[in-house]
């Protein structure tokens, strides 16, 4: 096709979804096209899956309008092309799928389709552009983290520990395995007890070691918990995921530090049936840190103390792990309640 019967096709079609034409619309496509946009839970394929979409869509925001930004750019071969595009509409029905409901806010955000053509007609349309503008204007919300926030902050440190763990990823599968293998065995246990408990807690922990070599103040950490067991026994199991974020020194010298913590271990209450019990903890696991050292994870342990008042608690552990050439010390003092 020449550039000039394209965009005669391009124009119809455009012509014809904001006129809700879906007939005039679907009549520009084969009968097995596919249409990928990111909105959708999955392809469009064939003509009928793109009519549900766009009846869809046409519901959910009844003045949608979508407008051409030149330059429609044509492929050598004819049967591709790119379309910029501004779509504008409010949203003031549910959007079926997924169930979104209607917000009554206005979105207006730019893309780009790239079109396959089979003949006279389209066979493909891949649509993309960046959901977070629409998604952004139709909520009121900001959702990208603004420089400096700590939004910003927390989304840096979840990606310094993901890259750290990827790093070394092929050296901790072992690890890994054995840690992912003892906390299946759980399940043996928890069958044979009458109940199972969740817990969070959160509050400072103090760097010890390189740790505190590193570390100029105290950081902070959250911890959550899954204790296994019958709650009336001294001796019961549990099992934690512990975050926690160690601020470096403010010359720049010593970087941030990221530490996940998993551990497995057990539970000693001195008076488990008391609204007030003091209690002893200990265990094994995994530690994960976003330092620079050659290994960033390795076998850790832990041990504390601590108090339980009805369904609130204070816990004081000791957590230690070496990161190959660092030691991972810290105490973490959490204040938490049992769900």
């Amino acid at each position: 096709m020449t550039t000039e019967e394209i965009r005669a096709v391009i124009d119809a079609m455009v012509e014809a979804w904001n006129e809700r034409d879906l007939d005039g619309y679907l009549s520009h496509l084969t009968d097995d096209a596919v249409w990928h946009d990111p909105v959708m839970v999955e392809p469009a394929e064939g003509r009928e899956a793109v009519r549900a979409f766009s009846e869809a869509v046409l519901r959910a925001f009844p003045d949608f309008r979508y407008t051409i930004r030149p330059p429609v750019c044509v492929a050598d071969d004819g049967v591709r092309c790119a379309v910029p595009w501004k779509i504008e509409g409010t949203h003031s029905a549910p959007l079926e799928p997924p169930g979104y409901e209607p917000t009554g806010r206005k979105a207006a955000f730019e893309g780009i389709d790239l079109l396959g053509f089979r003949g006279e007609r389209v066979c493909r349309i891949d649509t993309y552009f960046d959901v977070l503008v629409p998604a952004e204007q139709l909520l009121g919300l900001t959702l990208r983290p603004r420089p400096g926030s700590w939004r910003e902050r927390f989304v840096v440190s979840v990606q310094r520990i993901r890259a750290a763990w990827l790093r070394r990823l092929g050296r901790t599968a072992t690890l890994c395995g054995a840690f992912l293998l003892f906390v299946a065995s759980t399940p043996c246990y928890a069958q044979s007890s009458s109940s199972v408990a969740f817990a969070l807690g959160a509050g400072p922990s103090v760097p010890v070691g390189d740790l505190g070599d590193q570390s100029t103040n105290v950081g902070v950490q959250a911890t959550g918990m899954v204790i296994f067991g019958d709650p009336r026994r001294s001796l019961r199991f549990r099992v934690d995921a512990m975050y926690s974020h160690f601020w470096g020194s403010s010359d720049g010298t010593n970087p941030d530090t990221d530490i996940v913590a998993f551990t497995g271990g057990i539970v000693l209450s001195v008076k488990p049936s008391s609204n007030v019990s003091p209690y002893f903890v200990t265990g094994l696991g995994l530690s994960l840190s976003s330092d620079d050292c050659p290994s960033t994870t390795s076998l850790g342990a832990n041990g504390g103390f601590g108090v339980r008042v009805h369904r609130f608690f204070i816990e004081g552990t000791f957590r230690l792990a070496a990161s190959g050439c660092n030691s991972m010390y810290q105490i973490p003092i959490s204040l938490g309640i049992r769900l």
